[in-house]
């Protein structure tokens, strides 16, 4: 979640160009602490530089136990579509 309010003005013209993107450096791994900067989002929208805006995890994200550490290993190994 933005920390703050994200607020992007921009005439008409140029929202038909904007985009926005998050990026990340990945893959983020639990523990996460809330408030914990974990993105950022990027807006760009043509003819003005680029603005970015931090993200931070709205809440606490615990580790995985065992047993679920084991599952995401063999649905990685065996291409099950783990995150």
């Amino acid at each position: 979640v933005a920390p703050n309010g994200v607020f992007v003005g921009a005439r008409h013209a140029m929202r038909e160009g904007m985009v926005a993107r998050i990026t990340y450096q990945g893959p983020i791994r639990a523990p996460i602490a809330q408030g914990q900067r974990i993105a950022k989002l990027v807006v760009e929208a043509p003819g003005v530089p680029a603005r970015e805006y931090p993200l931070v995890a709205g809440r606490r994200v615990g580790g995985a136990n065992w047993f679920a550490q084991a599952w995401v290993g063999l649905m990685r190994t065996f291409g099950g579509g783990a995150p």
